[in-house]
């Protein structure tokens, strides 16, 4: 069977185009930037653990510097010259603590590892802590569609953080 085509159709595929691509380019624009901003803020996350499982090593109350090195440039190295895994973590809104025996001892010194406290098998522990707060994607897309659509060209990532062991 041979479908014929009519001449007067010929402009439709066209119109139909032009209003779906833009839409298909916002879209795409949307995905990249969307998984631009969670491959950041896994890499965030990858190094506040890592900086928690460093200080875990160290006695409460020392590395302090090196710790935030790690979670600035994955080098626990001070000075921090290597350059930053993450732009804008430079920034000075964007605030690295750490809380561990030595400065936060109401809960970070001596936990209890039993809820029983009768049991003599309770073994008590330090905490450390390194938390990430303040940091800002900064969008790729810029000025696009600036007035267009109501949007802010930074996302805030709410506070990071990863608390662990501190063996002593």
């Amino acid at each position: 069977m041979i479908i014929k085509k009519n001449r007067q159709d010929g402009g439709v595929i066209f119109i139909e185009l032009a209003i779906i691509l833009p839409l298909l380019i916002l879209l795409s624009l949307i995905v990249v930037e969307v998984s631009k901003a969670i491959s950041e803020y896994k890499t965030l996350v990858t190094q506040v653990r890592n900086a928690a499982r460093y200080l875990t090593t160290k006695s409460p109350g020392t590395n302090y510097l090196e710790a935030t090195c790690m979670v600035k440039t994955g080098s626990p190295i001070y000075p921090c010259n290597s350059p930053a895994l993450i732009s804008g973590l430079d920034n000075s809104s964007v605030t690295i603590s750490i809380y561990d025996a030595s400065n936060y001892s109401i809960s970070h010194r001596s936990q209890s590892t039993s809820n029983l406290i009768s049991t003599s098998n309770s073994v008590t522990i330090n905490l450390v802590t390194v938390e990430v707060r303040g940091y800002q994607y900064q969008l790729s897309i810029g000025d696009f569609g600036y007035g267009i659509f109501s949007y802010a060209d930074t996302l805030q990532f709410s506070p990071i953080s990863a608390t662990m062991r501190q063996i002593n």
